[in-house]
This record gives structure tokens, C-alpha cells and sequence, in this order.
């Protein structure tokens, strides 16, 4: 009884968006050294599909166990010095699953990202991007707002400068997670999330000055929890998704940008835990000076 509650605890968590975290998600290209950056990424997902191990497939989830997920990752940016960059991100969101909901803040992420490769000559560039994730969400949320854990990444993101309108980004990152402390039994019980990677692989073809348009691949892994030392059968995921959208400059005086993006996740790829079909989010940022 006790393994089934983790079994069912780490479903829960393995569900969620398909777009990148904030590890990966941004290209390679760092800002001017005493520039700031305001980002945020708008997203709406309603997970309706849950995977059976015994049979190997994707079904839907009964009424009362999809969950829909709105969510803004506000983040702010700044380059104290060439190359480097640091950051914050606060996630807020409001999760609801049948009679449940909850609101607030999430889990809250620093980023730093070093460009090891941004000379104007070369034809690509290099950055090295490392997250630490606190876990901030509140404890007592329903459906959670975070999976609060201490998790360390590190990625490496890589593009290539635009040749005849067209540029590639490749991004991979490893994540170490940590562990919660799984409540509602005689004895408190440690989780420990299985460590993850994700990636991504996009191109991008400039339409006409100020779009472009844009399509990706992406995916994440996360290997098996463990309860009390012994590895939780059937706790692993698969994700992988394609996007696609574009990215507009409205204002040619003002480093504004929007994405509006739709991703379709390929379920053929994927497995384990439960999975929002699709997803629909919009990223909006503004750099200064």
C-alpha cells in the first residue's frame, strides 16, 4: 500500500508542461555585459492521457484525474561582466484537477549562463547554462505547484550564426533531483526523484525582418524513483514533443520580442506517468538597453 501512495505521488508530479525549462530556454547567444532582460513564458496545458505500462499504450484519464495547469515563469536577467549572465525565476501558477485547485508561487529557479564561444567571426556560439531549483511551492498545494526538490542542472546550448535566413540550435542538459518526504502513512517516507535530461533540437528561418518562424523537437527523461533505497517500478517518463511558431519584433527602437508557440506531443516517443496532449504558450521579453 505504502509503494503504490509513491507510485501515485511521482505520477503526479511526472505530469506537467512539454515545453523546455528555463535550463534550456533560451538560444546561446548571451546579452551585452550591464544589460538586464525581462522574460516570461505564458502557457496553458490540460493533461487528459496517462500511459499503461501493462499494455504499453496512451489512454485517456478519467474525468477526475486530468489536470489543468496555467502557468507564467516571469524571469529577470542581468550581465554583470562579458559573457556571463544571471538570473531569477519565479514561477506562479493555478493547477486544478476535479474538485482541487491551487494558486501561487512555484518552485524558484537561478540561472547563471557563460558564453564560452561568442566571437563575431566564428559561426557558432557556445554557452554553458547551469539551474538551481529550491523548493519553494507551498507543501500543502493540490494539485502541486512544484515538485519540491533541490535540483541541480547544467546544459550545453549551441547555435550557428544564420546562413541564407536559416540558423540551428542544438541544447542538452542533465538534471541531479533531489528528494520530498512523502506524508499520510505511520512513517514519514523519502522520495528520491530519478535524475533527468533533456534536450532540443530547432531551426529557424527569417520570413521577413522582424519574423521568423520556427520548428523544434524536444524531449525529457526521467529514470525510476526510489522508495527507501529500492527502485519504484514503472515511475520512469518519456517525453518528447514537436513545436513550432514564430518570433516577432514589433518595434524596430525597442528590443521587444513575442512567441506565440504550439507543441504536439508524440505519444509514439513517450511513456509513463500522464501527459497533456498538446500545449499553447507565448513568450514575451524585453531587453535593456
Amino acid at each position: 500500500m505504502r509503494r503504490s501512495l509513491v507510485v501515485a505521488a511521482v505520477l503526479v508530479l511526472a505530469a506537467g508542461s512539454l515545453s523546455a525549462s528555463p535550463l534550456t530556454w533560451r538560444p546561446a547567444e548571451v546579452m551585452k555585459p550591464m544589460s538586464f532582460l525581462a522574460y516570461a513564458d505564458f502557457s496553458y496545458v490540460k493533461t487528459t492521457r496517462g500511459y499503461y505500462w501493462s499494455t504499453e499504450t496512451w489512454e485517456d484519464l478519467p474525468d477526475e484525474s486530468q489536470r489543468t495547469l496555467v502557468r507564467v515563469l516571469p524571469a529577470v536577467y542581468f550581465s554583470p561582466l562579458k559573457n556571463l549572465e544571471a538570473g531569477i525565476v519565479a514561477p506562479v501558477a493555478s493547477h486544478s484537477q476535479g474538485d482541487s485547485s491551487s494558486f501561487g508561487l512555484g518552485d524558484v529557479w537561478f540561472n547563471a549562463r557563460y558564453g564560452i564561444i561568442q566571437l563575431p567571426l566564428v559561426p557558432v556560439r557556445l554557452t554553458a547554462s547551469a539551474a538551481v531549483v529550491l523548493p519553494t511551492a507551498p507543501e500543502d498545494a493540490y494539485p502541486p505547484l512544484g515538485d519540491r526538490t533541490l535540483d541541480i542542472g547544467a546544459a550545453l546550448l549551441l547555435q550557428t550564426r544564420s546562413f541564407a535566413g536559416v540558423a540551428f540550435h542544438a541544447r542538452a542538459g542533465y538534471w541531479l533531483n533531489g528528494s520530498y518526504t512523502l506524508t499520510g502513512g505511520e512513517v514519514d517516507t523519502k522520495v528520491d526523484v530519478g535524475d533527468g535530461l533533456e534536450w532540443l533540437v530547432k531551426v529557424d528561418y527569417s520570413i521577413v525582418p522582424m519574423v521568423t518562424g520556427w520548428v523544434a523537437l524536444g524531449g525529457t527523461t526521467e529514470g525510476n524513483a526510489t522508495w527507501e533505497d529500492i527502485e519504484v517500478p514503472n515511475s520512469s517518463s518519456d517525453r518528447a514533443a514537436v513545436w513550432a511558431g514564430v518570433e516577432l519584433h514589433p518595434l524596430p527602437l525597442v528590443d521587444l520580442g513575442l512567441r506565440p508557440k504550439f507543441g504536439y506531443a508524440l505519444e509514439p516517443l513517450s511513456k509513463g506517468g500522464a501527459m497533456a496532449p498538446w500545449e499553447a504558450a507565448l513568450d514575451v521579453w524585453v531587453a535593456m538597453p
